[in-house]
């Protein structure tokens, strides 16, 4: 996920411009909601000498008004506070926020005299511009009202009484605001403190402590809003006593006289009615406006995450982030690491000290050393690495640059400038002292870390809340407020932080952490009693105690680590439709992502011009810019000039360029080869509009699985005879389906016999989605050529999907299959696995080779009590899927070869058994029975899905054909399993509910064999080989290896591994 805006730190992320206009947008919208209220308040204030204008409360005052002046009569005045309220409220926020500053009221603590001086500043700032308007604004309100103009009323007002009319009550104003604004403010941010401890945008709190503020002010300055209301309305008084009203005293007098103790009373009720929903409106509005104004300020994508309660952090588990085996294995391996070292004057003479732990271990997980040091040690410090590297050896080193940093750059801050600069996934963070003071299996450990979430390292602020603590093999881990270098850290918390607050830099990056993970910890202390225990053969940590669940520090894969998105979208509909995928982008890890809506309608601008917006949706905030403008979008021509200036400013080396399939010239031209070129040899993906809504699980893509998205050719092959029915339902749920933007061949396979129906179904077939292949048999072949013949591997980047009639699919079968072979043929090299032979679309739901018979299989129960710290993981199994797979090319010619190996009895006979103890042995026409036989003399597997309740991206119907001789309802009951179907608005992808949300590395994935018990690859492997060795001979008869028969080890053709 993005990190969460910290809205009560406004200066460290927002301006004064920023602050003035979240100012003025919430005090327009408090003024025009409670304007009938103020104007009740008003007249019940006014000392009225006409019975129609004496009122005895709120409910009375609002019947007199609205059947003797009609409704609108309340709304008079109202333009002269929009007017007024707009920028009055700009000065008050951005006087108030800046003083706060200034005075420390932002700092932790009880800060009442701070937070008082900037009420009451801003006060005065305040109201020196909005008196005018109140004036005109009551004297607009009062019972028989002249003036029905804002301009008329001032004129009037200005030629009878002078300017100084506009000003008799501000004295007044500030004898009510100064005492109402610091009760207000102070108030306001106790109330706040109490309800919402860790300073989120939260609207309840917001809205309560407003109102609670607002009321309690309201109270307490009521006599003196008497008075002002008495010196503002003095010029349409008919009583000569108030007409001559010269000052606060004066009217306390003539109220006191008129109306005792109660007339400091008059209009209590409606005052308190009118200022409590409007304190609460105020302050939430203004809360809303910074929360969407700070988005310009932040990363891209803003996910608002839920706020967790201080009373929280005693239950907070440190055992949620980190990824074990069924082993208790730390499973995240070593990740690169690029060290940054400050040298200042100060240090630069024990240059060697600093690096002798990166030189001394030569460890190869840190790639590089950067030195930050100011220019005036810069030749100094080259001079002493000349030195250096005379005199050590360089293999097995890392590489040390020097970076510049102006010599009044603060140190922290330096080493995050060059932070943002590296391209790694993680960053060891050091001060002037680098390593210094700490034991070798400190250095060790901090040189050689697995990929933790949180910045981890020796030295910090503990939470002093929490208990919670872990042992491990590599020390124990603590939970921190935030921790000081040296420090190892991800690398996306780094990039894009920047502080400027008055907590410290490392104090505001822990908080930043916190905030960004929802938690209330910024980090985690690492103290180490020993070295740590490191398994050479497996580059793996192992816990110390299997009861511990670390699952939550070490990130199970970095999806996309430093990758960048550039999205172009034609209008914001299509935006919101993307938004399941950019928000779920945001949550997953440090993604930057670039939006531009250029087809939007257009403005009455005949210039095109570039304009920021921001989509609120799927629990996120979503930046945007817009070309505004008639002129067309274009690269070249009229329409570049507003383009060209986006793309100057942002990074055009992203890792995909996504795009909606239009017929437009713009989208047009993102296919040139000009334009390609301008992202630098980017992946340029085209997304139909419909599936947009259905993109969120490419979210789970790594970079190198995005680069690769166009390598995989996936063709679907269906095999047909005589079900029209059949075939009918299944290409309706193929037509379904979103393919997003790729090219999907269709190839049916009809048997000679067909009946007339089944070939009319295919002749009226549409297929948008590629080019359609129609096959048909001269001769009856039967089930086992249909399906050989069906699909045959143009190269190794060839998929076949293969489907007999019988079946249907789910309509995220095709992301199933993209989303698994790009995981594990194009995604990591420790995730290529080349004994997976395919992927299953079809959930088993029974286990079908055991000799006793079939046996009700549920993965998810069998893999909790088997103790698998992830039931709901797929799982590799032996069992080829014949209910809808997608076969691998290199395993499709492997089969190819091994059949025409069996069949031709070349070393054993037809009725031989090549896997004992399995059903499939008495499938004697069944093509399932040879390819279990290589599955097992092979050690293949396929991967199977896993969701809940047994949901499936395939079903079969269990029609009447080769195997099937009768349907019944029983039998369909065994087998037809419920679709994964399209999610709703505002639902997640259910394609997602896997471990971490994503597909697990092949390491992690469970093992089956072929009657269903849990084994390993290695195991599998293994078996094999002994089974190959002793069924056949493997004698050459001539003294070559080319007459070796098929299955010999000298001759097994393993397919290479892929690139």
């Amino acid at each position: 996920m993005a990190e969460d805006p910290d809205y009560e730190s406004l200066p460290s992320n927002a301006g004064l411009a920023v602050n003035m206009l979240a100012g003025a947008l919430a005090g327009i919208s408090e003024h025009a909601v409670m304007f009938p209220i103020d104007s009740i308040k008003t007249r019940m204030q006014v000392f009225a000498t006409s019975p129609v204008a004496v009122y005895s409360g709120v409910g009375n005052a609002f019947a007199k008004i609205s059947s003797t002046e009609g409704l609108r009569a309340l709304w008079r005045g109202v333009s002269s506070v929009i007017l007024g309220a707009g920028p009055a409220h700009a000065v008050h926020f951005g006087t108030l926020e800046a003083v706060k500053e200034l005075a420390g009221g932002n700092e932790a603590g009880n800060q009442f005299l701070a937070t008082s001086l900037a009420g009451a500043s801003a006060t005065i700032a305040a109201d020196a511009f909005m008196n005018p308007f109140d004036v005109v604004k009551q004297r607009m309100q009062v019972h028989q009202s002249e003036f029905r103009s804002v301009w008329a009323c001032a004129r009037t007002v200005y030629r009878a009484e002078g300017i100084g009319a506009f000003y008799v009550s501000y004295p007044t104003t500030l004898a009510i605001s100064i005492p109402f604004n610091a009760i207000q403010y102070t108030v306001y941010e106790h109330v706040k403190r109490f309800m919402n401890p860790r300073n989120e945008y939260s609207p309840q709190s917001h809205i309560l402590a407003g109102g609670i503020a607002g009321a309690a002010a309201a109270a307490v300055t009521t006599p003196l809003d008497v008075a002002k209301t008495m010196l503002q309305t003095r010029g349409v008084a008919s009583d000569a006593d108030i007409r001559n009203v010269r000052g606060m005293f004066d009217a306390l007098r003539v109220i006191w006289a008129r109306d005792g103790i109660r007339g400091y009373g008059r209009g209590l009720t409606p005052r308190v009615l009118t200022i409590m929903p409007s304190s609460a409106l105020c302050w939430m509005s203004y809360e809303f406006f910074i929360s969407v104004l700070l988005y310009s300020h932040r990363p891209v994508v803003l996910y608002t995450a839920s706020t967790l309660a201080t009373n929280e952090i005693e239950q907070f588990n440190l055992t949620a982030f980190l990824a074990l085996d069924t082993n208790h294995t730390l499973t995240s391996p070593f990740t690169p690491l690029v060290a940054i070292l400050p040298v200042t004057p100060a240090s630069f003479h024990s240059i060697l000290d600093l690096l002798e732990p990166f030189l001394k271990y030569g460890e190869p997980s840190v790639r590089e050393v950067v030195i930050v040091c100011p220019a005036s040690v810069i030749s100094d410090v080259r001079l002493r690495l000349q030195d250096i590297s005379r005199s050590v050896q360089s293999v097995g080193h890392p590489d040390i640059s020097v970076l510049l940093s102006p010599d009044p750059l603060e140190q922290a801050s330096a080493v995050l400038r060059a932070a943002a600069d590296t391209g790694t996934d993680s960053l060891l963070v050091m001060d002037d002292e680098g390593l210094k003071g700490l034991s070798e299996a400190m250095h060790r450990t901090l040189l050689r870390s697995p990929a933790l979430l949180l910045p981890f390292g020796p030295k910090g602020a503990p939470l002093s809340t929490s208990q919670s603590s872990v042992d491990t093999r590599i020390g124990r881990l603590s939970p921190a407020e935030y921790l000081v270098p040296p420090f190892v850290a991800p690398a996306f918390l780094l990039s894009s932080f920047t502080s400027n607050t008055s907590l410290g830099i490392w104090a505001d990056l822990g908080k930043k952490t916190a905030t960004y993970y929802s938690h209330p910890v910024g980090g985690l202390l690492l103290e180490i009693a020993a070295e740590p225990s490191i398994s050479a053969q497996s580059d793996r940590l192992m816990l110390g105690d299997p009861a511990f669940e670390l699952d939550s520090f070490v990130a199970p894969v970095q999806t996309f680590r430093n990758a960048r998105f550039i999205f172009f979208l034609p209008t914001l509909d299509d935006l919101r439709r993307a938004t399941p995928l950019i928000c779920s982008m945001s949550r997953t890890s440090a993604t930057q992502m670039t939006v531009l809506v250029y087809d939007e309608m257009p403005s009455e601008l005949s210039q095109q011009d570039l304009k920021e917006g921001y989509l609120h949706g799927f629990n996120c905030v979503v930046k945007y810019d817009i070309l505004t403008g008639r002129l067309p979008p274009s690269f070249t021509g009229k329409g570049s000039k507003a383009l060209h200036k986006w793309l100057n400013k942002i990074d055009r080396s992203p890792t995909a360029v996504l795009s909606v399939q239009e017929m437009d010239s713009f989208a047009a031209s993102l296919r040139s080869k000009s334009v390609r070129e301008l992202f630098h040899g980017a992946t340029m993906i085209e997304i139909p509009r419909n599936d947009l809504d259905h993109s969120e699980w490419m979210t789970s893509l790594s970079a190198e699985e995005w680069k690769n998205w166009h390598t995989p050719r996936i063709d679907i092959c269906v095999i047909t005879k005589d079900r029209a029915q059949s075939l009918s339902r299944l290409f309706d749920s193929l037509s379904t389906a979103p393919y997003f933007g790729d090219s999907v061949g269709l190839r049916i396979n009809i048997e000679q016999d067909s009946d007339t129906e089944t070939l009319d179904v295919v002749s009226n077939l549409s297929w948008p989605f590629g080019h359609t292949y129609i096959h048909r048999r001269v001769i009856h072949g039967g089930l086992l050529p249909a399906v050989l013949e069906s699909w045959y591997p143009h190269n190794d980047d060839s998929y076949g999907v293969l489907l007999e009639d019988d079946v249907e699919v789910s309509p995220f079968f095709y992301a199933w299959i993209k989303m698994a072979i790009l995981r594990y043929r194009y995604g990591e090299a420790t995730d290529r696995n080349q004994n997976l032979f395919g992927v299953s679309l079809y959930q088993q739901k029974h286990l079908e080779l055991p000799l006793g018979g079939r046996q009700a299989f549920d993965p998810r129960s069998f893999f909790s009590k088997a103790g698998l710290r992830h039931p709901n993981t797929p799982y590799l199994s032996q069992v080829p899927c014949s209910w809808g797979a997608v076969y691998f090319p290199e395993h499709w010619r492997d089969f190819h070869d091994y059949l025409s190996f069996r069949l031709a009895e070349h070393a054993i006979t037809i009725e031989d058994n090549v896997v004992e103890d399995v059903r499939s042995n008495h499938w004697s026409n069944s093509w399932k029975r040879y390819f279990i036989e290589l599955v097992y003399l092979r050690g293949y597997v396929m991967l199977y899905p896993n969701f809940e309740e047994f949901l499936s991206l395939s079903t079969n119907h269990l029609e009447v054909g080769s195997h099937v001789k009768v349907r019944s309802a029983e039998n369909e009951e065994l087998f037809s399993l419920p679709l994964m179907q399209l999610q709703k608005p505002g639902e997640s992808c259910r394609l997602l509910e896997l471990p971490h949300g994503r597909l697990p590395g092949t390491n992690l994935l469970p093992v089956l064999n072929l009657t269903g018990s849990l084994t390993s690859l290695e195991e599998i492997k293994k078996r094999g080989i002994s089974k190959r060795e002793n069924l056949f001979t493997c004698e050459s008869p001539t003294g070559s290896d080319e007459d070796l028969p098929f299955l010999c080890a000298g001759t097994w053709k393993i397919p290479e591994p892929f690139d």
